[in-house]
């Protein structure tokens, strides 16, 4: 009960293990297997996802800058994929969706989202005309 899961902690975990080294090192080691963490993670998703999504994007801060999280989540409430853009336009939102697409490797039936206005255009320039698009308040 005295360790939170962060980061910052694991370094002194470890050293209760008969483990030594520095915040320092597990940052670098962040930055070799996120990477290969993350792949790992978008195989597993592939050809999983139902053939209904919600989309919707945040605002969120990361470090000092504001940056929109996109993210698609399938109707049995699972990850199908996320994306971090500096701007929320159709570019961003139609790139979200064909990094989408290609994590899931198919394009959806139907995609629900709120009623910010770059989806519509990003949904059929990225999958589609046949896919039906339902816009609501809240998604």
């Amino acid at each position: 009960m005295r360790f939170k899961l962060s980061f910052q902690d694991l370094t002194e975990i470890f050293l209760l293990k008969g483990f030594r080294f520095s915040k320092e090192t597990f940052r670098h080691w962040q930055e070799k297997y996120a990477p290969l963490i993350t792949s790992e993670l978008k195989q597993s998703r592939k050809g999983k996802a139902t053939l209904r999504w919600k989309a919707d994007e945040t605002l969120i801060k990361v470090g000092s800058k504001y940056y929109y999280l996109y993210r698609a989540i399938d109707s049995n409430g699972k990850l199908v994929e996320v994306k971090l853009s500096e701007v929320r336009n159709i570019e961003a939102t139609t790139s979200f969706f064909e990094q989408t697409v290609a994590t899931v490797g198919f394009k959806p039936t139907q995609v629900t989202s709120d009623k910010e206005v770059t989806y519509p255009k990003a949904i059929e320039k990225a999958l589609g005309s046949g896919v039906e698009h339902r816009a609501i308040r809240y998604t």
